[in-house]
């Protein structure tokens, strides 16, 4: 009668324990979902775009030119992100064959560097849809450009 005490405990304190697992990895994600990078959350392809634009307190017809320069610059991007994931295909494939890299490396630096060069371009066009107030804010926002145009910050 005493082992069946026992055990009755033992159950119950592991159903408890479980639950307790479960909540914490709920709440866990819950709190992942919602955290906020650098200016704020990051909203589908539309986060930087609404960040900026408040950032900045773009007017109707800057908000009417930048999404001109997004039109622009999206099909420039995926484009280079094509390219880009073309010459990983051939870089991995050639490693895992055992050939020669080098043309792929260096194919492939030029290409991330062509990429960064697109986006800094993109930024510079932003800067320029900017009155003379606005360039302020711009300027101020600085080294976090890169926080608000990653698309999947880093995980912790």
């Amino acid at each position: 009668m005493n082992d069946i005490k026992t055990y009755k405990r033992i159950t119950w304190g592991l159903v408890i324990l479980n639950i307790a697992i479960l909540l914490f990895f709920i709440l866990q994600s819950q709190l992942n979902k919602d955290h906020h990078h650098g200016f704020g959350p990051h909203q589908g392809p539309n986060g930087p775009k609404v960040l900026i634009e408040r950032q900045l307190q773009f007017d109707e017809t800057q908000k009417a030119q930048f999404e001109e320069l997004i039109k622009k610059h999206i099909p420039l991007v995926k484009a280079q992100e094509e390219k880009i994931n073309q010459i990983r295909e051939k870089l991995y494939i050639n490693l895992l064959n055992n050939k020669d890299t080098s043309v792929e490396e260096n194919s492939l630096s030029s290409a991330i560097k062509e990429m960064e060069i697109i986006n800094i371009n993109h930024i510079k066009e932003i800067r320029q849809i900017c009155n003379e107030g606005q360039k302020k804010l711009f300027d101020e926002i600085g080294g976090d450009w890169s926080k608000i145009f990653n698309p999947h910050p880093p995980k912790r």
